[in-house]
């Protein structure tokens, strides 16, 4: 899992509020749902096998793997920031949805 990528920040977000009986009000995409961990281990003749370690599930018992989370409030991306390679706060418009909602 990628622990700096939106959706992980989502899922990790989503279950510290599980833990502490809050609701969460997630603004963004919805997330894909990767809720696992695998493994390549690789074999004498070339090959691989890929072998899942673990698997993720919220304090709640949900299993979000091939799920995701679906935000409170979905705002995709605007298009034209989505090409940029740095993105200034001010016009991040997920970021300014996020913060009308907590208002």
């Amino acid at each position: 899992m990628d622990f700096f990528s939106p959706a992980a920040q989502q899922q990790i977000e989503k279950h510290c509020a599980d833990a502490v009986d809050r609701k969460p009000r997630p603004v963004e995409e919805a997330a894909v749902g990767k809720g696992i961990v695998q493994n390549l281990i690789p074999l004498g003749d070339g090959t691989a096998i890929k072998l899942t370690t673990a698997h993720y599930y919220t304090p709640n018992g949900f299993d979000l793997h091939g799920k995701g989370l679906e935000p409170d409030v979905v705002v995709e991306m605007d298009e034209e920031l989505q090409k940029k390679a740095v993105v200034e706060l001010s016009e991040d418009n997920q970021l300014q949805a996020a913060i009308e909602a907590m208002n």
